[in-house]
């Protein structure tokens, strides 16, 4: 076989690889930028500066063709921390469609919080399970952390 075919028989199949891959790698939409995204003891610190630790995070989703007791809901209890200040907040909310970050009208809680005379506004957006090692579902909470 002529060299150039072995080329082109290398790039069909590299082609064919990249589709494949690309297609089982559903994409998640980016988090704005005072959006943050925890598992249970993981700091991540927002736009803002505030670093925010999760001291716990749990998410309850009914099965499909399930009858559940409750709806689909996420709570988290956070640490926020800002030039040595610290605040503790507990947020729980309704998951109605369970569509990972994608449901902006979704009923939400939150809290105003204040640090050096700024206030903030911490809303729990979204709950969600995150691939951890060893193929473990880790629950995760979607934060949001802005300036009043």
């Amino acid at each position: 076989m002529p060299r150039h075919r072995n080329v082109a028989a290398g790039l069909i199949f590299a082609t064919l690889g990249c589709l494949y891959a690309c297609q089982s790698n559903p994409v998640v939409p980016p988090l704005p930028p005072d959006h943050v995204a925890l598992i249970r003891s993981e700091s991540v610190t927002a736009s803002d500066g505030i670093t925010v630790t999760a001291d716990s995070v749990n998410v309850s989703v009914c099965p499909p063709n399930a009858n559940c007791f409750a709806p689909n809901n996420a709570s988290v209890k956070l640490q926020l921390l800002k030039n040595a200040q610290s605040r503790t907040v507990r947020l729980w909310a309704f998951i109605p469609n369970y569509t990972r970050r994608t449901s902006a009208n979704a009923p939400i809680d939150s809290v105003s919080v204040e640090f050096g005379g700024q206030q903030y506004k911490v809303i729990l957006r979204d709950g969600a399970f995150r691939k951890g090692t060893e193929n473990t579902s880790l629950p995760e909470a979607v934060v949001q952390v802005s300036r009043l």
